[in-house]
């Protein structure tokens, strides 16, 4: 995988990170939806952390790692929220980064990639079919770019680019 892929995944899970970080003041007050926030944030946060330390290594150097902590933050929240409300809304491809995150926790990762590719191609879709429909279209629209971004990333991790 080339660095700069790698760059466009760590700026999008870093920017994930605020956006679902600046959902605070609104799930302060309910701990089931803190809890969800506290597990995106954790969960994309470290993902960011890991792709930006990856991008800078040469390539001679990069050696892909599984940071199975962020995987697990995800799994538990995609997994919670169709149990318990830790989010606001859920959506059925949801299934999807349940079980392309819980893949790559169990190391199986060509399977692991395609359905999260899936998950953010839905989501992205998603969010900027709905952006002009929301209370919030600015935050609705960032979170549309970064999965745009993550998609692209997936899809380049797929390809081999």
């Amino acid at each position: 995988m080339k660095s700069g892929w790698t760059i466009v995944a760590a700026v999008a899970y870093l920017w994930a990170t605020l956006l679902f970080a600046s959902y605070l003041p609104r799930t302060i007050g309910n701990p089931k939806l803190l809890l969800g926030t506290f597990l995106l944030v954790a969960g994309y946060g470290t993902l960011g952390v890991q792709k930006a330390y990856q991008s800078r290594k040469k390539e001679d150097e990069h050696e892909e790692k599984p940071n199975k902590i962020g995987y697990a933050f995800l799994v538990a929240f995609y997994g919670l929220s169709f149990l318990i409300p830790v989010s606001f809304t859920v959506q059925m491809y949801d299934l999807l980064a349940v079980a392309g995150y819980g893949l790559l926790l169990a190391g199986i990762q060509f399977a692991g990639i395609c359905a999260l590719l899936l998950y953010y191609v839905f989501g992205a879709v998603r969010k900027f079919t709905d952006s002009h429909m929301s209370h919030d279209p600015i935050r609705i629209l960032g979170m549309g770019i970064v999965r745009l971004g993550l998609a692209v990333y997936y899809g380049a991790t797929i390809l081999h680019l």
